[in-house]
């Protein structure tokens, strides 16, 4: 290669160069990206703007909706920060091609989010909106079965606002919308979901059986499942779980009811009131229906009781119990359904504000050798009685007893030279009923 060939080359690709620097002073270098988007070779005095004016972004969603959103119906700009510029050596753009020149600008957009509002909520996006559903469990057939969720098509605004105005920085004309859609927080295959459904399914042939004696209620099915709480996993609502319960007590308990009651020699009669009965402990009975359904399976409660009877079912009296008419003044007492002691009494004076009150009442407590102290009926002195049984019937201090300073029981006796309440029982009499009664037997007190 001659001498002149090489000057020739050499010449030609300084010249090259140096149109390339010359190029170079006044556009972008190749490989020149600004927030990720390739600006080589544009003219360095505008290559930093972003220039929206008449510039519009189209927002296209599912069912082929879209919003379009021109910059001025917005009121959109956008501002570059200060000293912010491309710092680029025009004499280094052959190394350019092989290298990536990357920038990153923080543009300041604004716009009004009023209008931008408007806007959207007037397009074809925000038209028969569905909103998304949640994955559910339903009853299907007889059975437990989740559904499956609906996605719908209703769009967070925030994040859709968001997506076009960094489109109108990035100068994207066309977006495609995915992310800005409300999402379902719950999806078939959900682990909690399905490990419910296992529950109610178990549930739905679970049966609670309450064991009330002579009667039995049964909880299962829709029943059991209304007193779950489906917004907690399906564990037993604590309101629902206890109104269910109270409503068992309603429904049993038999304490201070009133009773239609077969009188000795007289027939039906009606008493109320009273401390004999079933009286259920609601709040631990409650807890230990929690505990059988936190089994998931199917077994039988004996309730818990703040009071109990001797006998279940409609008539809690049974066959033994203390019958006593204040009509007629007349006690008696049966066992097993027999008749043990009938005796005369004298009762609670009525005409001194002593009545004995009626009511179904029990033995609660048998005392031997006590004394009975109280106020007479002057108001000022007080007795002291010693008696040899005491027979308490309530808790008023109202009892069965004897008494040294009567010969004669039963008429009238009772009206105007009664008792202060009690029940005044001749000795042998009181005591055949003490020594017999067992602690817990009905006492019915009525009128005749």
């Amino acid at each position: 290669m001659t001498k002149k060939i090489v000057i020739g080359i050499v010449s030609a690709i300084l010249i090259v160069y140096l149109a390339g620097v010359g190029y170079f002073n006044f556009y972008t270098l190749p490989n020149t990206f600004i927030n990720e988007e390739n600006r080589s070779f544009n003219d360095k005095s505008t290559a930093l703007d972003r220039n929206v004016d008449s510039f519009t972004v189209t927002a296209v969603g599912k069912d082929e909706k879209e919003a379009i959103i021109p910059s001025e119906s917005i009121a959109y700009s956008i501002d570059i920060p200060k000293d912010t510029r491309l710092n680029q050596n025009a004499f280094t753009w052959p190394a350019a091609f092989f290298t990536k020149d990357e920038y990153t600008v923080d543009y300041k957009p604004s716009w009004n989010d009023k209008k931008l509002n408007e806007l959207l909520e007037n397009s074809d996006l925000f038209k028969n909106v569905q909103e998304p559903i949640n994955a559910t469990i339903e009853k299907v057939d007889g059975s437990y079965q989740v559904t499956d969720q609906v996605y719908g098509n209703s769009l967070d605004m925030d994040k859709l606002k968001s997506t076009i105005i960094n489109n109108f920085v990035a100068l994207n004309e066309k977006v495609e919308l995915n992310e800005e859609y409300k999402q379902p927080s719950v999806t078939k295959g959900n682990e909690e979901l399905e490990k419910s459904v296992q529950k109610l399914n178990t549930w739905n042939t679970t049966e609670i059986t309450f064991d009330l004696g002579e009667n039995k209620e049964v909880l299962t099915g829709d029943e059991l499942i209304a007193i779950l709480d489906k917004e907690n996993n399906y564990e037993p609502d604590p309101a629902k779980l206890r109104d269910y319960v109270k409503n068992l007590a309603i429904k049993y308990d038999t304490l201070g009811s009133e009773r239609t009651f077969n009188a000795t020699g007289v027939g039906e009669v009606t008493v109320k009131g009273g401390i004999y009965g079933w009286q259920m402990n609601v709040d631990e009975t409650t807890a230990l229906v929690k505990d059988q359904i936190a089994k998931v399976e199917s077994g039988t409660i004996k309730p818990v009781y703040t009071e109990t009877a001797m006998a279940s079912g409609d008539d809690d009296i049974g066959k033994t119990y203390v019958e006593l008419d204040l009509s007629r003044q007349k006690m008696w007492y049966y066992k097993d359904g027999e008749l043990a002691v009938e005796t005369a009494v004298v009762t609670g004076d009525p005409t001194k504000g002593a009545a004995t009150p009626t009511g179904t009442f029990k033995v609660w407590s048998k005392e031997r050798n006590r004394r009975l102290r109280g106020l007479n009926f002057d108001g000022k002195t007080r007795y002291n009685v010693p008696v040899n049984f005491w027979i308490p019937i309530n808790y008023s201090g109202i009892g069965i007893h004897d008494v040294n300073y009567r010969s004669s029981y039963g008429g009238s006796i009772y009206y105007g030279n009664g008792s202060h309440g009690c029940i005044n029982t001749p000795y042998s009499k009181v005591k055949a009923i003490f020594d017999s009664v067992e602690l817990g037997t009905p006492v019915i007190v009525y009128h005749s």
